[in-house]
């Protein structure tokens, strides 16, 4: 389950802080925290996370997600993680502010 810690706040664009990248905007199931995630580097359908500030486990649909302007990711037990699963890097994911 990859951790997200290395974020930077807010939804608007900033120059400084945010690539020019394809952003998905998803919500924790639990706690609601907003996070961004570069679509960019998502390479599997059901990329996984962790919520740094209550610590759930959640999931996105994957290209779905890419259609949706905000969605709310679903809780990790809704589905059934097998072995190739891989996880997203802390670098492809950025904490947003609510």
């Amino acid at each position: 389950m990859q951790n997200m810690d290395s974020f930077h706040k807010g939804w608007g664009h900033d120059e400084n802080l945010t690539p020019n990248y394809e952003v998905i905007k998803v919500r924790c199931p639990q706690c609601f925290q907003a996070f961004r995630v570069n679509a960019a580097e998502i390479k599997q359908s059901r990329p996984k996370f962790a919520c740094t500030k209550c610590q759930a486990s959640f999931w996105l649909p994957f290209p779905e997600a890419l259609k949706q302007k905000e969605l709310i990711g679903f809780p990790v037990s809704w589905i059934q993680v097998s072995s190739s699963d891989t996880r997203v890097s802390p670098s492809n994911i950025k904490q947003t502010a609510q």
